[in-house]
């Protein structure tokens, strides 16, 4: 998802950008910000408002790139809403939208 809002932004990452995975919880990606070991980090949303309420960090330390303006949506985003946890299935796969019973 965070390739294809970069490529929808028109965000061209030089052919050396360095990625880094910092594993759950999130908190890490912004601490590896904080400590200048990363320019830019995904995070999922609330994060930010929960480290300011925390006072890890303060509004103007972190800038949210291409903030969107969603309405009744109470944090910051910088992209459209995804589901929490999505998930696809092959067309193989049945119709499993009716609760099953399992023996």
């Amino acid at each position: 998802m965070q390739a294809f809002e970069l490529y929808q932004a028109g965000v061209i990452l030089p052919n050396n950008a360095k990625i880094i995975e910092t594993t759950m919880p999130h908190d890490k990606a912004v601490q590896a910000l904080l400590e200048g070991k990363a320019d830019a980090a995904f995070i999922r949303s609330g994060v930010l408002e929960s480290l300011e309420k925390q006072g890890v960090v303060t509004p103007d330390e972190i800038r949210v790139l291409n903030l969107q303006q969603l309405e009744q949506f109470p944090f910051q985003t910088s992209t459209r809403l995804y589901p929490e946890w999505p998930f696809s299935a092959m067309p193989h796969v049945g119709d499993y939208s009716k609760p099953q019973i399992c023996p």
